[in-house]
């Protein structure tokens, strides 16, 4: 399953969650991008996540796909931004096991 380039068409930044300490040596959670890239994003319906293997329990929003990254590894619990917006990465899913896409299954935060 190729991926063209035109379905690609919305920028994003995927980050990691890294600890600091701040100024008064409390520690705190902040964000380190990890990579930025183009995506394809869709809400996803219950009949979706599960046919994806994530079953009904599961706090699936969206679907992001990438391109395929050799160069990094996306898990579970970080962040893809895209705008404004924020999703919490659920699970990593390389649907067709040929390292040319990977599914973000994500759950969009709310403020």
């Amino acid at each position: 399953m190729a991926i063209t380039a035109g379905s690609l068409k919305r920028p994003i930044e995927i980050d990691v969650p890294s600890t600091t300490k701040d100024e008064f040596g409390q520690l705190t959670q902040t964000w380190t991008t990890l990579l930025q890239t183009w995506a394809e994003i869709h809400t996803i319906t219950s009949k979706e996540v599960y046919a994806l293997g994530a079953g009904f329990n599961s706090q699936v929003s969206h679907k992001i796909t990438i391109r395929f990254q050799p160069a990094v590894t996306i898990t579970a619990g970080m962040q893809v931004v895209y705008l404004s917006r924020i999703f919490i990465i659920q699970a990593v899913s390389d649907p067709t096991e040929e390292r040319v896409q990977l599914d973000l299954l994500c759950l969009e935060q709310t403020k």
